[in-house]
């Protein structure tokens, strides 16, 4: 990715309707790779076929890009890019879209024929098969983007992931920390449980488990034969520094 496409896509949702603030199709706005992408303040994630890219600009030129402190501010912009990799992961994944929302958006930013009007968004997207058997399921809430890990099969095991353009990775108080020069990113300690034929939900302490720039989940797998499913609900915060 490159910042022109991030600042891209801060451009266009700025100027949209609030509600259009959700996920938004790629309607070739930008490179193939992409399924779809979500916009938060400073931030923009896009979900790939093989993993999630996060481009975050440094908060204070972002500061800067809002309150017109600095003329030449988007001549300077500091930012940086990393991306969450799915390891092994299914590019013929399905896609399964949420409720549409009224608002549409129109990219407008870099050469004509990456303009696109009419872009949609969805309140929620579900990537299906992203490994075997494992979906994954986008929402959004106050704090940022969400994702689900759902495994159909509660005998299957972790997916496994890596991070590429981080300053570091480090797992401390159960929570796998991102550092990058605009800010770390931080997945919070996971949520997670099982789920049985009645839709009953079972509580599981699920931890990561990180060695360089790859990490994956570990929990003891549940022992009644009537699970359906397993249901792993960590959520990506970015902090806030100056």
């Amino acid at each position: 990715m490159r910042l022109g496409i991030l600042l891209a896509v801060v451009v266009a949702v700025l100027t949209a309707s609030p509600l259009c603030a959700q996920f938004l199709e790629n309607k070739g706005q930008w490179p193939e790779s992409v399924v779809f992408s979500y916009t938060k303040g400073r931030i923009a994630y896009f979900v790939e076929h093989d993993g999630i890219t996060v481009e975050s600009i440094h908060p204070v030129d972002w500061r800067k890009m809002n309150t017109h402190d600095a003329p030449d501010a988007l001549d300077s912009v500091r930012a940086h890019t990393v991306k969450l990799n799915w390891v092994g992961s299914n590019p013929q994944h399905g896609l399964i879209w949420g409720k549409p929302q009224v608002a549409v958006t129109n990219f407008l930013c870099g050469p004509i024929e990456q303009h696109r009007g009419g872009v949609r968004s969805f309140d929620a997207v579900t990537m299906t098969n992203v490994w075997p058997g494992v979906d994954v399921h986008f929402k959004v809430d106050s704090a940022g983007i969400k994702y689900d890990y759902v495994l159909n099969n509660p005998r299957l095991d972790s997916p496994s992931f890596t991070v590429t353009g981080a300053d570091s990775v480090a797992q401390r108080n159960g929570k796998l920390h991102i550092h990058t020069q605009c800010g770390p990113l931080t997945e919070t300690i996971p949520l997670a449980y099982s789920e049985d034929q009645m839709n009953q939900r079972t509580p599981l302490d699920v931890r990561y488990v990180a060695e360089g720039n790859a990490y994956r989940f570990e929990w003891t797998k549940p022992a009644a034969d009537n699970v359906q499913r397993i249901v792993i609900d960590p959520q990506l915060v970015v902090a806030t520094f100056v």
